[in-house]
Parts: structure tokens; sequence; C-alpha cells
């Protein structure tokens, strides 16, 4: 605005002139030209993207620079191959065994962990082909060592080429702070790494549910402006036997990992020995394997796959979820109820309360039981 015009302020003087001065442009003007909606032959900035990325109306995004329908701004650093218009059921089956072949040597407990991984993958992949929010990928495990890190970061890696942006779990107050923060900055994928304690709260339960983020910045002459920013955030957490909070288990789309040695980071016998870098050598074609899968998905049709519901994420679960579910991956919320089951710490509480009850006075325990709604 300062180059476009010379803006002038007029200041009165003791002997009751006026003196007129140059001067930047008034606060109230900036702010009124940067909240119009739209100019003339200006187009619209809604994000960056580093890898190739599904539109919503179920085409990939994959020539850098500006795409017009999404208003994203593609950054690539590699070279991708083109995805197919129609994949054919050979194209997914290969794609499926590309996008695996990284995590080969990864002991997940069961095949719905698998599958929230690669539903982590192809939610980076499609975070603005959705309308509404994503849940948390958790990948936790039952002892140190076991990948959990590792795997979050091969999430990362195929998305934007780097390791997730970390941040720790702290108190709400903090955890606010340090939400608005990450939104600011934009930051695609976040990673809250090793998790001790009990998982959840008001802000993440806010967070994970929401497609905007409002908070205040503390610390400034304003008295703490209030901001309201877009939060298209894939969120990764990880930990070592995580306990969650009541209200966030089901915000939560489970990865388990469970070794059986003693100590797995002392494990030799890998495929990959360092996998990251292989994932940085191959990105282009793990970015292709999860697109043809997505395209693949959209292509047919988007066929309805009569899954269970998971509120709040209705447009994600019918968009990744039944994708991952389409191409015969599994389904991620297949380890929701083991998942409420173990890491519910009140309910383990609970439960270990009414074992007791039961061992030291079975007469009135038997008469509980027979009260089920009690127990509800």
């Amino acid at each position: 605005m300062a180059h476009a015009a010379e803006w002038r302020t007029t200041r009165e003087k003791k002997d009751g002139g006026a003196e007129e001065k140059k001067a930047i442009p008034p606060g109230w003007c900036v702010e009124a030209v940067s909240t119009r909606p739209h100019y003339a032959d200006v187009r619209t900035l809604a994000g960056f993207v580093e890898a190739p990325t599904l539109r919503p109306d179920g085409t990939v995004a994959e020539a850098p620079g500006y795409d017009e329908a999404t208003g994203l701004y593609l950054d690539l650093r590699c070279a991708v191959p083109k995805v197919p218009e129609s994949p054919t059921p050979d194209d997914v089956r290969r794609a499926v065994e590309t996008l695996l072949d990284p995590v080969c040597d990864f002991p997940f407990k069961a095949k719905a962990h698998r599958a929230a991984w690669v539903a982590a993958v192809l939610t980076s992949l499609s975070r603005h082909a959705f309308d509404g929010p994503a849940p948390l990928f958790l990948v936790d495990a039952n002892t140190a060592g076991a990948g959990k890190s590792k795997l979050c970061d091969l999430v990362s890696t195929i998305a934007t080429g780097r390791d997730a942006a970390r941040m720790t779990a702290t108190d709400n107050s903090e955890t606010r702070k340090a939400i608005t923060a990450l939104a600011l900055a934009g930051d695609p994928l976040v990673l809250v790494d090793n998790i001790s304690g009990t998982f959840g709260g008001q802000a993440w339960d806010a967070a994970l549910t929401a497609t905007t983020w409002q908070d205040r910045l503390l610390g400034r002459n304003d008295g703490g402006a209030a901001v309201n920013v877009p939060l298209a955030v894939t969120w990764l957490a990880s930990g070592n036997n995580v306990a969650l909070s009541d209200d966030i288990q089901r915000r939560i789309a489970h990865v388990r990992l469970e070794s059986p040695l003693e100590s797995p980071d002392a494990r030799a016998d890998f495929k990959y020995p360092n996998v990251l870098a292989h994932t940085r050598k191959h990105r282009g074609a793990l970015i292709h394997a999860g697109l043809t899968i997505l395209r693949g998905y959209c292509a047919a049709g988007r066929p309805a796959m009569k899954l269970t519901p998971w509120g709040s994420f209705e447009a994600w679960s019918d968009l990744v979820r039944s994708a991952v579910v389409w191409a015969g991956i599994g389904d991620p919320a297949e380890s929701r109820e083991e998942l409420r089951s173990t890491a519910d710490g009140t309910r383990a509480a609970h439960r270990a309360v009414l074992e007791l009850w039961e061992q030291a006075d079975p007469v009135s325990y038997t008469h509980l039981r027979a009260h089920e709604t009690v127990l509800d």
C-alpha cells in the first residue's frame, strides 16, 4: 500500500496552524484491505503442499506451481510418476505393495494397525480433498525402541520430504499456545513425540475436531489479539503404552507396535537398515502409490464400503478410510474397541476396583452385578 500511494497525515501545530507530513498506511485501512474477499486478477492462495495432492473432485493436482482448482501451490522437490486417470486393479495392487514395502520390518500388532498407518499417509496426501477434521494417528508400542517415532517420520518424509515437526504433550494452557503457534506457522504435519502419562485434555479435544483455530496471542501491547486461522494438520503422536483421557479416545486412529524382543533397538536383520534414507530416495514412487490408491477409489465411483460410523470424522472416513478398506489393506477402525479397553486409564482403574471388590465382598458384588446400569 505504501508503494502504491503516498500517505499523508495532518498534525496540529502549537501556533494553531496545521502541518502535513508523510505517513505509513494506517492500521484500520491495512486491515480493511487485508480482509477484502477478493481482487480482480489476484489469485487466492489456500496453502502450500510439498507433494502432489488429491483434489475434492477426486483428481490429482500434480503440476508444480499454482493449482487453480484448489488454490494450493505445489513446491515439488522430487520426480513423481504421473498417476493414472483410471487405475486398474493391478495398478492398485502394485501401489499397495509399494507403500507397504518400507514398513515390512515394523512389528504391527494386527492388520488394522498397519491399515491405520497407511491411512495416515493417505490423509497427508489428501488433506485438502475433504471438508472436516481427521483423527490423530497414535503410534504406541509395548516397549522402547520398537520404531514409533521412525514410523511417524516415514509418513512425514513421504508427504514433505523431511521429518515431522515435533511438539511435546504439556498441560492444557501450554498445549493451546503450542497449537496456536503451529497453526500460524502452517505446519502440515505435526508429531506429539514421546508421550508420558495420560494424553488428552480440552485443548486436544477442540483441536482434533476443528478445521479452524481460535486463540489469543498473549504478551502483546494490544492485550492479546485474537487469531482465527485454518487448521489443516495431519496429527501424529507416539509413546509407550499410552493412556488416554476419556474424550480423546474416539478422536484416535491407533497404530500399535508389539515387539517380541527384549531390546528391539539392538535388532540388525532389517530389509532396510536405514529406512528413512530409503524412503527419501524412493519418495516419488511412494507418493505415486498413495495417490494411485486414492485416485483408484475415486475413479471407481467411491463405492460405499458399509463401514461403521466414525463420529466427527465422517468426511475423512468416507474418503481416506474407505479407500484403505477398498484397497484390501484393512479397516483402521477395527482397533478402536481394543484401544478403549486398554488405553483408558479411568476404565482400567474401575475394573481394578471391581475385581478387588469381588474378592473382598462377593455378596455385595453379586448384588451390584445385578444392576448393570450402575456399572455403565
